[in-house]
């Protein structure tokens, strides 16, 4: 029992620190974010041979900052 305290435990910590990762980067100004978003959608481009298309960043834009974000609230 006290093992399933511990892990629950270390599951809150990880997920604060991650919610708290998102509510600092949600605090970036318009351009910092574009170009998080950039490098971001550059890697992710090169890595499966896409072309890097402003469609392309803005799905990796929404994908990276909205998805990932309701996914992790989602999982808890």
């Amino acid at each position: 029992m006290k093992r399933l305290e511990a892990y629950q435990k270390i599951l809150f910590i990880i997920y604060m620190i991650l919610i708290i990762f998102f509510i600092v980067l949600s605090l970036e100004s318009a351009d910092d974010s574009t170009n998080s978003s950039n490098i971001i959608s550059d890697f992710i481009s090169n890595l499966f041979r896409v072309p890097n298309t402003d469609k392309f960043q803005s799905l990796i834009r929404k994908l990276v900052g909205h998805f990932s974000y309701f996914m992790l609230i989602g999982f808890v």
